[in-house]
């Protein structure tokens, strides 16, 4: 785990500004791929993508399986504004993802697609994934693999820089943890589609 950007500039205004920017942009295939690939262990039950912003990965889920209860949660209020409109079927809830207002164990399963690498509290974030998710139930995170330089994917919004093992140390004390990776042939020609880790934990029981 390595700190790759000191200045912060993962504010509301900043991600206001891109929301706005990408308003008319189609969702690249290599997300959709991940989102659902994120979601391969889902089979129902209530379910939360913290750090949402506008992912498709909640509509997926509630599509799969309309009978679940699917929240996403974001800090960005028109972010929320936005996705309630467009997907308004899921529960979408502004919030804090260090601080939740969900019970101890209420989760069955939690996403938190790129989202890791812009916290300044890596660690202060997975003790709230892991109380709120129940014993038995799977949380999953996607970030980039071992990206070194500042900038090299998401300019400087991304703080910190992962490989496999920095994420099964830092899920193994929560539970079974299950690493792979998601190679892209477009890198570097595409930046976005950086090689990705993806980190999958099944709470201890």
């Amino acid at each position: 785990m390595q700190r790759i950007t000191d200045k912060n500039i993962n504010t509301q205004e900043e991600y206001k500004r891109i929301l706005e920017s990408r308003r008319n942009s189609k969702y690249s295939s290599f997300d959709i791929k991940r989102w659902k690939r994120m979601l391969k262990h889902f089979r129902g039950g209530i379910l939360i993508d913290l750090g949402c912003f506008d992912s498709l990965l909640p509509t997926f889920a509630k599509d799969w399986y309309p009978e679940s209860i699917v929240y996403g949660l974001d800090f960005v209020d028109d972010v929320i504004e936005q996705m309630k409109k467009i997907e308004p079927v899921v529960n979408y809830v502004r919030g804090n993802v260090y601080h939740t207002y969900f019970q101890d164990n209420y989760f069955d399963y939690i996403t938190a697609g790129e989202l890791v690498e812009h916290l300044e509290k890596p660690y202060e974030f997975l003790k709230e994934v892991f109380r709120i998710l129940k014993p038995g139930g799977i949380f999953v995170l996607s970030t980039p693999l071992e990206e070194t330089k500042k900038g090299e994917v998401d300019k400087e919004r991304h703080l910190w820089s992962f490989d496999k093992k920095d994420i099964f140390r830092m899920l193994k004390p929560y539970g079974y943890v299950k690493i792979e990776t998601m190679g892209s042939n477009y890198f570097p020609i595409y930046k976005y589609h950086f090689p990705y880790i993806l980190g999958f934990c099944q709470k201890a029981g």
